[in-house]
């Protein structure tokens, strides 16, 4: 934190210097939260162990798969295998009914147009809190961190967990001063960025903030 304070004091400095102050706005942003973890989840173990996953002539291949991103993972079925996305939901909804592998909770396609989630995945999984997943095959599904005395953190879930949240400061002489941004979409940052440069950003998933 130190040394990130002197670079922006250096920059602060620079742009005081330049004569540009009045025309310049800083901002300072995170790009995520982090969650400390207790278990890592190898969640293509699961579909492995249901042939999903499998090996021909010492190739992996796969019919369905996890992307895994931390707190949650995309879900990607291969092209036209209806049977392989109905064993994976299936399994999927089985787990969720048992609270088993950390899963908190299944998304299609309409909650992932919500979430503003590529078009190309049709399903996510979002890990509870203290869970992680891996995309990973390994001996062990489950991994428990603290057992092996680990210390762990990721990001990857989605926003509205508790105490998950990240910072964004703008300041300048065109800013209002003393206003709180209260709760914001990241997808509102990039559109916010464009106004104050003057460049158009039509078509995108945000909107720019009253600043």
């Amino acid at each position: 934190m130190l040394r990130m304070d002197k670079r922006l004091g250096s920059i602060i400095k620079a742009v005081d210097e330049a004569g540009i102050k009045k025309d310049t706005a800083f901002i300072v942003i995170g790009d995520h939260g982090h969650i400390d973890i207790q278990y890592k989840v190898h969640l293509n173990n699961i579909l492995k162990e249901m042939g999903l996953i499998y090996e021909d002539r010492k190739t992996m291949k796969w019919r369905a798969y996890f992307q895994c991103n931390g707190g949650s993972a995309y879900l990607h079925i291969k092209k036209d295998d209806q049977e392989a996305e109905r064993l994976t939901l299936n399994k999927i909804k089985e787990i969720l009914s048992v609270g088993k592998y950390g899963i908190e909770d299944l998304y299609d396609r309409t909650d992932l147009d919500k979430l503003h989630i590529h078009k190309s995945i049709k399903y996510m999984v979002e890990a509870k809190r203290g869970y992680c997943f891996d995309e990973s095959i390994s001996n062990t599904t489950i991994e428990d961190l603290e057992s092996q005395r680990k210390k762990y953190s990721t990001h990857g879930y989605i926003e509205n967990k508790d105490n998950y949240k990240c910072n964004l400061l703008i300041s300048g002489e065109m800013i209002k001063n003393n206003t709180s941004l209260e709760n914001l979409a990241m997808v509102d940052v990039a559109p916010t960025i464009a106004r104050l440069l003057g460049i158009s950003f039509p078509n995108c998933d945000g909107k720019p903030i009253e600043i």
